[in-house]
Order: structure tokens, then C-alpha cells, then sequence
């Protein structure tokens, strides 16, 4: 599909709306395929170094595949930003990806599926209050997202008290800190994707915030060791989630 055929797709609310919703069950299929990971790799919920290196991989190969699709897309080699712009990218992708995973993948390891997946949902309540700050008219708060806002933080409220023997509070406090980082990252990118093309600018968030995670996990002694072979397929399937969340 030409990319001015997907715009066109994107244009009609109905179908930006569905495609919104197969990229949160893409996302929300990643966090029970990362726990997997971590049994067939066998790194230890301790072991962050391995687990480092385990999301910089996932990552890495995410930002290939999105440069091999926007290549398809674009009928020629993804063009790649330079200057200031580039360096933009690269921060974000030091933010968005690194900063935001490294507590991501810290989270998973100490939390049970359902409840870090519930704790993890609050990063769209806080996208929407800081847009109304940071976009003013064009994005204000409503009665209607207040309460939706109030709704679903009051969900996570009554499905996190008393849920004893589901994490560690440094697993609760990394995941809270991951989706405030992925918050802040929302805004960062819909700005850096005005200047650049925006597979461009994904390619290089994903790829330069990977390489950061894998150069930190393998320099603190950190290493990938599949015991099974569902082990690399699970990889690639949690590379595929990033790719195609990232590039819809």
C-alpha cells in the first residue's frame, strides 16, 4: 500500500480510531511475551544487565524492521534526518525508548502480568492531562476526559489496594515512573515528527534508545543465552510489536 494511500486510511476517524486499538492490544500483548522472554532466556528478575541487554536486542530489531517497511513504503531507502533534527531524534530515542524501558523491563520482572498491566494503563490518563497544558485549546481538558480520567485512575486505585504478593513497590514505583516517562515522550515526539518523516524519526527512536539498553546491559556483564528454541521466536514476535505499533 502507497504511503499517500495510508494517509488517506489514517484520515477517516473510524479507521484511525480501530488502528489506535490494535496498537494498544499489540503493546498489551508485549508485557505477558516479555515475562515468557525472561523464562526462555532465563534471566533472573535480579539479573538487570541480561535484561538490559534482552530489551536493547528486542529494539534494535524493532528499528530494522520499521526501516525495512518505511523502505517498502517509500519506494527508496528511508531518508534519514541530519543537523539539529537528528540530534533531536537521538535524544528521544535516549528518553522514549531507553529511559522509558529500562524501568519498564526493571517492572515487569518484579510484577505480576494483570497488575502491571494495569499500573502501566495510567500513562494514558497523564498523556491527557499534560496535553491539555502543553497544547492549551487545540487539546483542553472536558468534563467528559476529566471523568474519564477520574474513572480510570479510580480502576487502578481499586485494583491495586490490598493486591498483596503482585510485585515489589520498586516494581510498582518503576512501572508508574516508565508510563510518566512515556507520558512526557508523547508530546517530545508529535513535535520532532513535524520536522522529519515519521518512520524516519521511530526508526531512530527505537534504534538509537535499543543500542543504548544493549551497550549498557553488556558492558555491566549482562548476556542472552536462549535455553529453548521459543526463544528467539518470541523475540521477534516482541520486535514485531514495536515495529508495527510504532509504524501504525
Amino acid at each position: 500500500m502507497q504511503k499517500s494511500r495510508l494517509d488517506a486510511l489514517f484520515s477517516l476517524p473510524t479507521a484511525a480510531v480501530v488502528l489506535a486499538i490494535l496498537c494498544n492490544i499489540l503493546w498489551g500483548s508485549a508485557f505477558p511475551f516479555i515475562k515468557l522472554g525472561y523464562r526462555l532466556f532465563v534471566i533472573d528478575s535480579a539479573d538487570t544487565p541480561s535484561i538490559l541487554c534482552f530489551a536493547g536486542i528486542r529494539f534494535m530489531l524493532g528499528s530494522l524492521l520499521v526501516y525495512v517497511c518505511g523502505s517498502l513504503l517509500e519506494r527508496r531507502p528511508l531518508p534519514l534526518p541530519r543537523g539539529k533534527v537528528l540530534g533531536e531524534c537521538c535524544a528521544l530515542g535516549l528518553w522514549q525508548t531507553a529511559a522509558q524501558y529500562f524501568f519498564y523491563y526493571s517492572a515487569v520482572a518484579q510484577l505480576t502480568g494483570s497488575f502491571g498491566s494495569i499500573l502501566n494503563s495510567t500513562q494514558s490518563f497523564m498523556g491527557v492531562i499534560l496535553a491539555h497544558f502543553l497544547y492549551g485549546a487545540a487539546d483542553r481538558m472536558t468534563g467528559r476526559k476529566a471523568l474519564g480520567c477520574v474513572l480510570g485512575f479510580g480502576g487502578v486505585l481499586v485494583a491495586t489496594l490490598g493486591n498483596h504478593g503482585s510485585g515489589s513497590a520498586w516494581g510498582t514505583a518503576a512501572m508508574l515512573i516508565a508510563s510518566a516517562v512515556f507520558a512526557v515522550a508523547g508530546p517530545w515526539n508529535k513535535s520532532v515528527t513535524r520536522k522529519a518523516d515519521s518512520l524516519s524519526v521511530c526508526c531512530l527512536n527505537l534504534g538509537v534508545g535499543g543500542l543504548a539498553l544493549a551497550l549498557i546491559g553488556f558492558a555491566m556483564g549482562g548476556h542472552l543465552a536462549p535455553q529453548s528454541p521459543a526463544a528467539l521466536p518470541v523475540l521477534v514476535y516482541l520486535a514485531f510489536v514495536s515495529g508495527a505499533g510504532y509504524v501504525l
